[in-house]
């Protein structure tokens, strides 16, 4: 395949408004140690400033530090298991820097469908030690 790309817009990575949405985030987000730990809640980046173009941002907006280190977590403790799928689960996880897939019902289905099975997996291989 061979692949055509827009040099021009790579090159205008700034003036496409995800640096500026980031940036406004970052200033939104209130100074306070309770926000900062436990975030804003789910669903309130929504009222206040849209689409951010980057779940990390929003999931460290809505449930703050907590929230985004049990999902770090959770890629942690997948690690020992299935290498092909913890490649693509990464992959996912690049993906939710730049794009907001959790909103497109395709690429949620596709991120459901293989953390499921690095579940069923990991249950099996749970059973199998039982």
């Amino acid at each position: 395949l061979f692949m055509v790309y827009d040099y021009a817009s790579i090159a205008n990575f700034n003036n496409n408004g995800r640096w500026y949405m980031w940036a406004k985030l970052l200033r939104h987000f209130q100074i306070h140690w309770f926000n900062i730990a436990f975030g804003h809640g789910v669903g309130n980046l929504w009222g206040e400033l849209g689409a951010v173009h980057n779940d990390w941002l929003q999931m460290f907006y809505e449930l703050g530090e907590v929230g985004v280190g049990t999902s770090l977590l959770y890629v942690v403790t997948i690690y020992r298991g299935n290498r092909m799928l913890f490649a693509s689960f990464c992959g996912i996880c690049v993906n939710l820097t730049g794009s907001y897939p959790m909103r497109l019902p395709a690429l949620a289905m596709l991120i459901i469908f293989v953390v499921g099975l690095i579940e069923r997996e990991r249950v099996e291989k749970h059973e199998k030690i039982m």
